[in-house]
């Protein structure tokens, strides 16, 4: 009788959580419909991850076909990188962010260029994804990330100097060597 009472007990007090927790969202969703200021809120998340989106997308697909070894599908990526700035909307980029952005976009420009129109010398690719990754680096750190990434880094390359790049992945595929020494380097930071 007692196991009865108590099984009945339980489930009344988890159907009271239950239906606690369904007012307590719509109320929120009510709340952020009918609030001005929230779906300000909103729209300057937005702003903040949506202008980088193009740009990471083709970074990201440099730097696989790095891995890969392939320099001409790099030269290839880096004229989608190109493409991809054009792609920026400059109008949600905010006012006060928008010398700086200019000023990274300036710099993307020329390492794509590079990357693009030296499609035999791989190289000469990664000296210039170098800067780059620097570079998108910076870019994320101004105007936010569409999604999770990770900064890694090859304390190896550049005579030991090291280098960064920018992954979607936490495991470690070295774009500075490629199939030679796929797996150098650490997580250093996550966005």
């Amino acid at each position: 009788m007692k196991n009865f009472f108590f099984s009945i007990t339980c489930l009344v007090i988890i159907a009271v959580i239950l239906i606690s927790c369904g007012q307590q969202s719509k109320t929120a969703d009510s709340r952020a419909k009918n609030d001005p200021k929230a779906v300000k809120t909103d729209a300057k998340a937005d702003t903040k991850t949506k202008p980088a989106g193009p740009l990471l997308t083709a970074y990201l697909g440099l730097k696989n076909a790095l891995i890969a070894d392939d320099a001409t599908a790099v030269s290839e990526a880096g004229n989608q990188l190109l493409k991809a700035l054009g792609k920026i909307d400059h109008s949600a980029i905010p006012g006060g962010k928008l010398n700086d952005y200019k000023d990274i976009v300036d710099d993307i420009k020329e390492n794509a260029t590079h990357i693009a129109t030296n499609a035999d010398q791989i190289a000469h690719q990664r000296e210039h994804f170098e800067s780059l990754s620097n570079d998108v680096n910076d870019m994320i750190n101004l105007l936010g990330a569409p999604q999770k990434l990770y900064v890694d880094r090859c304390p190896m390359y550049n005579e030991g100097k090291g280098a960064i790049w920018i992954s979607e992945t936490k495991a470690i595929k070295n774009p500075y060597y490629g199939k030679q020494m796929l797996t150098c380097g650490a997580v250093k930071q996550e966005y």
